[in-house]
């Protein structure tokens, strides 16, 4: 059996799944780390959640909706996985913790959002490859220079929190500008009390083994990037300042840095920021021949010490792009034009350059299916540009995503349209779907947010139910109110003198985190399913519905809600 994982790019990489498996265990039984616990933690977090909730809804830190918005009602186990760097020897896993619908989720937005607005804002910080290539546009090179990247090592896990925790929190003492909106009765203090919860509830399922990540940040959790960040301007800010012979620029994004240094002081300033911390440790790549690559740019150095840029692709890369026969939305095809077409604008420096790169380009879209004509219209257009403003008039009439199915998504659009409400198309089926599943699955008796169909042994009753707890706890639930009114499920056992329940073959019918989503949903079925046992209908279903929900030929029931 083999898995397809890729970090990078269009590449994807074939494992077989014991290697995938022996790679993934290799990361986890790394004690420094990870810790393997003996039984799932989720109730023991989510009780100490609802505990730091409460108190500081009872201190008046928060009001009472974004209590609810941070609730944790629907709990899932993060997962753990890896994803291959197919452009390292030996293909390592990237370990990542998908965090979504998990204890913390809604938590860790949360902070998030708080303390975004505070990271990024010194000079080192590169916020994509294009205010990169802004940044050093007119920097010129001195023979005695060399361009340098250090790349940090492992560097989610190998972040101090404690120290992270310190730094975020003067960043919050000393910029009192976040004070505002859900967090403006909020202290320094208790906005770290909230990230230290999130950070130090890092756990995880791996083939049915829980772990808890001891030391480090989660990749996966939202607040993990800015905890990182605020952490690598704390130790940037050390490095340089305490070098004996800084480097002349040093820029970073995330844990690659482009440094311009003289060619004397290399070694030395190596060995002094692989000094400053003992668990970050930077590896070394030099420029060969008066080129370096970093991001997605390769620098070249001209003979009169400027500097120009150019497009750099791994060797890994494929020319691979989506493909113009298949099935998606016309706009995102043009969307992939568009964004290569507009790197090449963007990064490229010189303008021989950047006529090679539109043709490279162009030449690799056309082996992809693209026209001609794509090419023309792929370019933003000033009538796309008014649609898209948020000042528009229609940009607040609402926002619909619909799953995208050739001829009739785009019908759908042009009613949308009408009513001055703008529509997003998502693909339902894709090959990553298909061939990448990296997760761990989830048992339907250990889901929640859901949606469940329980059924009589004996005879054609059935109930349909909502939930946000996991359907094992429902079933117990259910069960409990063994004789009581409460439960029509029961009612119906004690009713029919002997039919049983079929409890082993309980059924998850929908997967929906947000509830009214889920009670639409829970709707939907009762009212195309009609079980019997249920005593009222869910949430109200307009009649206008009828002819989408029923199935054709079917008589329309107008008073069942």
């Amino acid at each position: 059996m083999s898995e397809i994982h890729g970090a990078l790019g269009n590449n994807c990489q074939a494992n077989s799944s014991s290697v995938y498996e022996e790679k993934a265990n290799a990361l986890l039984q790394d004690v420094n780390v990870y810790e393997q616990l003996k039984k799932d933690p989720t109730q023991k977090y989510q009780t100490k959640l609802i505990k730091l909730l409460k108190d500081l809804k009872d201190k008046g830190a928060i009001d009472s909706r974004t209590y609810w918005k941070l609730y944790p009602t629907v709990c899932d186990v993060p997962k753990f996985y890896g994803l291959i760097k197919i452009h390292k020897a030996g293909a390592p896993l990237r370990p990542i913790i998908s965090s979504i619908g998990s204890v913390t989720y809604e938590l860790a937005r949360f902070v998030s959002g708080i303390i975004s607005p505070l990271i990024g804002n010194t000079e080192h910080h590169i916020s994509n490859t294009q205010s990169f290539v802004e940044d050093i546009r007119d920097l010129r090179w001195d023979p005695d220079e060399s361009l340098v990247s250090f790349d940090v090592s492992a560097l989610f896990t190998s972040i101090p929190v404690d120290k992270t925790l310190e730094v975020v929190g003067e960043l919050l003492k000393s910029d009192s500008s976040w004070k505002k909106g859900e967090a403006e009765n909020l202290e320094p203090e208790q906005v770290l009390d909230c990230l230290r919860f999130c950070l130090g509830t890092s756990y995880c399922v791996f083939r049915e083994t829980f772990y808890l990540q001891r030391y480090g940040c989660a990749m996966g959790s939202s607040c993990s990037p800015l905890s990182e960040d605020a952490y690598m301007e704390y130790f940037e800010s050390q490095a340089l300042t305490s070098a004996s012979h800084p480097p002349r620029i040093w820029k970073r994004y995330v844990d690659d840095t482009f440094v311009v240094i003289k060619s004397t002081h290399i070694e030395e300033f190596t060995d002094h920021i692989n000094n400053i911390d003992p668990n970050i440790k930077f590896t070394r790549e030099e420029g060969e021949d008066g080129k370096l690559p970093f991001l997605d740019t390769l620098v070249c150095r001209q003979q009169d010490g400027t500097l120009k840029v150019k497009v750099y692709r791994k060797p890994t890369h494929t020319e691979q792009y989506l493909n113009f026969s298949s099935h998606h939305p016309l706009e995102h095809k043009l969307s992939v034009v568009r964004t290569l077409l507009h790197r090449a604008e963007t990064v490229v420096t010189d303008q021989t350059d950047k006529e090679e790169e539109i043709a490279h380009v162009k030449n690799a879209l056309r082996n992809c299916g693209y026209k001609d004509w794509t090419f023309f219209r792929g370019q933003p257009k000033e009538k796309d540009r008014a649609s898209q403003n948020p000042d528009s008039e229609t940009a607040n009439k609402g926002f619909v995503t619909l799953p995208y199915i050739e001829g009739l998504s785009e019908k759908l659009r042009r009613v949308f349209r009408t009513a001055g409400v703008s529509t997003n198309f998502k693909p339902q089926n894709t090959l990553r779907s298909a061939l990448v599943a990296p997760k761990d699955k989830t048992e339907p008796i250990k889901q929640s947010g859901i949606v469940y169909e329980i059924t009589c042994a004996d005879c054609d009753a059935s109930y349909i139910g909502e939930s946000a707890r996991k359907l094992e706890k429902r079933i117990s639930e259910h069960k409990s109110t063994a004789g009581s009114s409460k439960s029509a499920v029961r009612e119906h056992v004690v009713r029919s003198k002997g039919h049983q329940i079929d409890w082993e073959n309980v059924k998850v019918l929908e997967r929906e985190q947000k509830e009214y989503s889920r009670r639409i949903l829970e709707a939907i079925h009762i009212r195309t399913q009609k079980p019997r046992l249920n005593r009222d209908k869910g949430l109200e279903i307009d009649p206008i519905w009828d002819n989408l929900l029923m199935p054709r030929g079917a008589p329309l029931h107008r008073n069942i809600l």
